[in-house]
């Protein structure tokens, strides 16, 4: 995967990080031991009366199907969903449990999963903590990404290594130093997903108690096609859109930190 070009080094402007990885919250340590029969407890869910879905189930982070695109527009909306707000998750087994192999898998690498991310996702170099000035030892890695001053942000716009289990063409994730602003952000969105060739998104940003990664600014964003809708480019222009190498979205992202800077 082509990660974004980071500076190594520079005395002006560093961005902190926790020391160590940060649990979850006692929030989210408590929501993690309930069960949410979110059709049924809701009336005002969307499909509670659609006798073609099976019931909506939330337990302790993961759901027991697809979720429609419009029980996930409805959850997104802290004013509709209420106490359902972001009950999103992934489908038990595998999905859920893959995903918690590889957060296990992380902590035995890296000292946070913020040093995860700032290094896989966003280009920064590790370090390993413990180790000697020529990278040996047994400690685990460690990552800063150091901005210079007309570098104010950095940011990548992927797909979602574990997306949650929806019927949405894409779950990506926009991961950035320091937070987009709206208007920025909703670029970032239309350019990757123009409404002109037929797209509908979605996008939210999850509670910081919810967060599995806090301390690195993203946004979940999803993607699908209106199939009332007609595109205005030819199909060949919307096959291109759709499989946009991960090479093309760093492109973009160097692009938009180059328009900042100026």
């Amino acid at each position: 995967m082509a990660q974004a070009a980071v500076p190594e080094s520079d005395t002006n402007t560093t961005v902190k990080k926790p020391l160590e990885y940060e649990a979850p919250s006692a929030a989210a340590v408590s929501l993690l031991t309930k069960v949410f029969l979110l059709t049924e407890s809701d009336p005002n869910f969307p499909t509670r009366n659609d006798p073609t879905l099976k019931p909506l189930v939330w337990a302790k982070g993961g759901i027991n199907r697809q979720m429609t695109w419009t029980e996930l527009a409805y959850l997104i909306d802290p004013v509709k969903s209420g106490p359902h707000h972001l009950l999103l998750g992934r489908i038990h087994q595998p999905d859920l449990q893959r995903y918690i192999d590889h957060i296990a898998r992380v902590k035995q690498q890296y000292v946070s999963i913020e040093d995860y991310v700032r290094h896989t996702k966003l280009g920064g170099t590790p370090h390993p903590r413990g180790g000697d000035a020529t990278g040996t030892g047994t400690g685990k890695l460690e990552c800063q990404i150091v901005l210079k001053p007309e570098q104010p942000n950095l940011i990548v716009f992927q797909a979602n290594d574990f997306p949650y289990a929806t019927t949405a063409e894409h779950h990506d994730l926009i991961w950035s130093i320091r937070e987009i602003p709206a208007e920025e952000e909703q670029k970032l969105i239309e350019a990757r997903y123009p409404k002109s060739e037929g797209w509908e998104t979605l996008r939210f940003v999850s509670a910081q108690a919810l967060k599995s990664v806090p301390g690195v600014h993203h946004v979940h964003v999803f993607a699908k096609r209106n199939t009332n809708a007609t595109p205005t480019t030819t199909a060949a222009t919307a096959t291109a859109t759709t499989t946009t190498t991960a090479t093309t979205r760093t492109a973009a992202a160097a692009a938009v930190n180059h328009k900042q800077s100026n």
